[in-house]
């Protein structure tokens, strides 16, 4: 029988790693199985010289650095980091899909109007295009709120 894999995808910011104990109980609700947790590195742009080539290699090493730090709170969570590179919404979808994953955690950045018309919307094409379930956490996260006596 195959072990559940839930995706969440990390862009590095505060917001998306409070997706990540989301992702982590959803692993635990599904009866274990492993949480990746993939980090899209934009491509690199053409150049004629080799230099912006190797400065990109290197902010992704840095970002992998970044990357390596991200964990689940919940130490009994089975994880891994991945790094892609490519258009996010499009490697996601695609990485679920190869992955055959049964859930992707993500979050949104609750961009509206020119705004998101502007820089698009990653989670609205991966809800649009996943292969799988895709569960989204507006961000940022709301406490619940406290009951008066």
């Amino acid at each position: 029988m195959k072990s559940t894999c839930v995706l969440c995808p990390i862009d590095l910011s505060e917001n998306s790693r409070q997706a990540v104990d989301f992702a982590a109980e959803m692993v635990d609700v599904m009866a274990g199985g492993e949480l990746i947790l993939l980090y899209v590195a934009i491509p690199e742009l053409p150049t004629s010289s080799g230099f912006a080539i190797a400065s990109v290699e290197s902010a992704i090493d840095e970002e992998r650095k970044q990357l390596a730090g991200i964990a689940p709170t919940r130490p009994d969570i089975t994880f891994r980091h991945e790094v892609r590179r490519g258009e996010p919404a499009d490697v996601i979808c695609k990485f679920a899909e190869e992955e055959g994953a049964d859930l992707i955690v993500m979050t949104t950045h609750g961009r509206s109007g020119l705004s998101r018309l502007l820089m698009g919307s990653v989670a609205e094409h991966v809800l649009r295009h996943s292969p799988c379930p895709v569960l989204t956490v507006r961000t940022p996260v709301r406490q619940p709120a406290t009951r008066k006596s």
